[in-house]
């Protein structure tokens, strides 16, 4: 769940980015605190639905959206995912990872 709620702070900020929205200017037109925004882009809290669907109002999105990271991540946000994936690897896990990478990429 904690790789989830990275994710989806990722997700939001992504959106707000692609509207040219500060946090501040998200928060206010959402009608909830920066400080909670803050937390949720930094894969924290656990937002209500209803906050859920404030943000999404705000970003002209449809609730779903928010919740969609896997398809429409940026590269800067796939390179972080990946990240996020390695974070949690023993040394061999990541050996085989490394092989298989090296091998994708020949």
């Amino acid at each position: 769940m904690e790789r989830e709620a990275v994710l989806f702070g990722r997700r939001i900020r992504e959106l707000r980015m692609k509207q040219g929205m500060t946090q501040e200017k998200l928060a206010e037109c959402a009608g909830i605190d920066l400080s909670q925004l803050s937390r949720m882009e930094n894969g924290h809290g656990n937002p209500k639905f209803e906050t859920l669907e404030r943000i999404a109002g705000a970003l002209k999105v449809r609730s779903h959206e928010l919740l969609d990271f896997s398809q429409h991540q940026s590269e800067e946000s796939l390179r972080a995912d990946i990240v996020t994936l390695l974070d949690g690897l023993n040394a061999e896990s990541l050996r085989v990872v490394h092989r298989l990478m090296r091998y994708m990429v020949r």
